[in-house]
């Protein structure tokens, strides 16, 4: 059973489900009474889970754990899983990185023999001393290769399973200085390892012998060297290992009462502010500041609602303290009937300016979507000769907040687009609203593809109807041909094509049209920095595997005439679209070359670290050598020759 789990293991893609002529090779035939097969599928270890396309039987284990378990007690060298040969890899054994072997490697660390105890000594020490070969790190921040830290997080996980290594202690600390910084007692400053280090230590501490673990960031709370924001990062890590340790709480407990915020709840204030609020001799502005506080101290009381009720229903009420009043309805009304009762009443009122007029609009908005009375007052207001245009900008806001979908709404934006009696800015608010209020409707998306080449549109609106069909053009033929044709157009300025860039990166996913202009934008030289920046983020969204979007970016970071910054958002869009190891070679075999890495370069080739087999990333590594050291060859050859 365990050299079946072994090689099944090894078979990653196919470990789930063995199919009956690589069983047999170790357990033999099932119709043989006497077999190991016969006897593992009668306790239940292996189990018929289907057949093949040759109607043959096809069995998995029990579970998953059975696999490693049984393959981690067929193991008794450790060079089974690591035999490193640091000057040719491709000779050495890795399994320490296949995510498949983990807990198998966990298990056997945890097996009781006395036999093993020096076999694991011997292991752990492999782990946290091993070699990569792959860069000389000069950085503070960094003083591993990728493969150094991750044979280093495997040890700290197999703490957890063989807790006697005689420097299993000092390994946990170290872990612990991985992802909380160190002080540096020459320097005297404290030390931040990098993000993505931080990160995966933090993650193994979890993973490691909990009261070494729990003793390593006890000392650090300790420290009087650690920052408050360090002490509260492992605070958390100390709480999530051990609940009931006191230091955790207390500095935790510390962190959420400099958060708190006193007298909110609180139910004598609300009620001595009500109190206040209803006095015949309460002054206008007072009432104001009242109504103010009572949303900050309790945004959700029902109270409140009708305190502000009762302000919107005075005779003598300032315009100001209506406009506060209709503001913070909106905020605490939610479906209430009162409240959007009130609030169309100021709407359709004669007797209120126009800023409280558009508070109310804006307040209906957001306090019942779909309410068709609301929707019916705001399509009036839109469509009225008597507002201003302000007026109208905040109707058509509310209209694509308050019901996604609903044809009159839409219908009234459509009209206002397309009336010429309508500011831009009230057209670049209806063109907006439209990208708010129906994804993929039709009618919306050709009025505003509609847009996109008109001559007698300004750029402002134009750019707005590009980035709404970003919110509701997804997986529309005709936004994205019209996106395209925008960013190749010779007649739109570079902030317009930025936004057709932007868009296209949204809407565009795995369209080859759309990757090829944005791969020819990249590499124009007719653009600015910030346009060729949006070129490649949307690559980096929308070109997953495909080898021209990664070339190009590829040929971007080997340029010498790109800075630190374009680099830096090449290597960013590049993790995304990565997917196979030839790609990942070529962006190691790029970047290799750099000895002063930003932090983006290096989460790149730390991202292609965690997916690559250890032998392909250091092949890669010192491609960039074995060339230099062909190109120097082949001239001291022919300089020979020719002496």
């Amino acid at each position: 059973m365990g050299e079946l789990a072994k090689a099944a293991i090894d078979k990653e893609a196919t470990r789930f489900r063995l199919r009956q002529d690589f069983v047999t090779q170790f357990l033999g035939d099932a119709d043989d009474e006497n077999s190991l097969l016969k006897s593992a599928l009668n306790r239940g270890w292996l189990n018929q889970v289907g057949i093949d396309t040759k109607r043959k039987p096809v069995y998995a284990f029990f579970h998953a754990s059975f696999q490693e378990y049984f393959a981690a007690k067929a193991i008794d060298d450790w060079h089974f899983f690591l035999k490193h040969v640091p000057n040719n890899p491709s000779q050495g054994i890795y399994r320490i990185f296949e995510p498949q072997w983990k807990q198998t490697i966990l298990l056997w660390l945890g097996r009781e023999e006395e036999k093993l105890k020096q076999q694991k000594q011997k292991f752990i020490d492999a782990l946290v001393s091993f070699k990569d070969g792959c860069g000389e790190w000069n950085r503070e921040d960094v003083n591993k290769g990728f493969y150094e830290y991750r044979a280093y997080f495997l040890a700290v996980a197999g703490i957890a399973e063989f807790r006697y290594h005689c420097r299993a202690d000092q390994i946990v600390a170290q872990i612990v200085k991985f992802g909380f910084g160190y002080f540096n007692t020459k320097k005297q400053k404290w030390t931040e390892f990098l993000n993505v280090i931080k990160e995966e230590a933090r993650r193994v501490i979890l993973e490691t012998e909990r009261i070494k673990a729990v003793t390593a960031l006890v000392q650090l709370l300790q420290s009087k060297d650690v920052s408050d924001h360090t002490r509260d990062q492992a605070a958390q890590s100390l709480w999530l290992i051990d609940h009931s340790n006191p230091q955790a709480y207390d500095v935790l407990a510390q962190v959420l009462l400099s958060k708190d915020t006193p007298g909110t709840g609180n139910e004598k204030v609300i009620a001595d502010l009500m109190h206040l609020s209803q006095l015949k001799n309460a002054a206008k502005n007072s009432r104001n500041y009242i109504a103010e506080s009572l949303w900050q101290i309790n945004p959700s009381n029902l109270q409140e609602i009708e305190m502000l009720l009762q302000l919107l229903q005075s005779p003598d009420l300032g315009d100001l303290t209506r406009r506060v009043a209709a503001e913070n309805l909106g905020k605490i009304g939610t479906g209430n009937k009162d409240a959007i009762a009130a609030l169309l009443q100021l709407l359709q009122s004669n007797n209120v300016d126009e800023d409280t007029r558009r508070v109310a609009a804006s307040s209906l908005g957001k306090i019942d979507p779909g309410n068709k009375d609301a929707i019916a007052a705001l399509v009036q207001l839109l469509q009225s000769n008597n507002v201003d245009e302000d007026t109208r900008r905040v109707a058509a806001s509310s209209l694509g907040e308050i019901d996604p979908g609903n044809k009159d709404a839409i219908a009234a934006l459509l009209q206002l687009l397309q009336s010429n009696n309508v500011d831009k800015s009230t057209r670049v608010r209806a063109a907006y609203s439209l990208g708010e209020i129906d994804p993929g409707n039709k009618d919306a998306i050709a009025a505003l593809v509609q847009l996109l080449p008109s001559n007698n549109m300004d750029e402002d609106t134009r750019r707005v109807a590009a980035s709404s069909l970003e919110k509701i053009g997804t997986g529309n033929k005709d936004a994205t041909a019209a996106l395209l044709q925008l960013l190749q157009s010779n007649n739109v300025d570079e902030d317009t094509r930025r936004v057709a860039a932007s868009s296209l990166g949204k809407i565009g996913t795995g369209n080859k049209d759309a990757i090829a202009a944005l791969v020819q934008l990249l590499q124009s030289n007719n653009v600015d920095e910030d346009t060729r920046w949006q070129a490649g983020s949307s690559l980096g969204k929308i070109g997953t595997g495909n080898q021209d979007a990664i070339t190009a970016l590829v040929q971007l970071l080997q340029s010498n005439n790109v800075d630190k910054y374009i680099r830096s958002w090449v290597a960013e869009s590049l993790g995304r679209i990565l997917q196979n190891n030839q790609h990942r070679f070529a962006v190691v075999k790029t970047l290799s070359g750099y000895w002063r890495l930003d932090d983006n370069c290096y989460d790149l080739l730390w991202n292609c670290a965690q997916n690559m087999p250890y032998p392909d990333f250091y092949q890669a590594w010192h491609q960039h050598n074995i060339v230099t050291r062909t190109m120097r060859s082949l001239k001291t050859i022919l300089f020979t020759r020719i002496i």
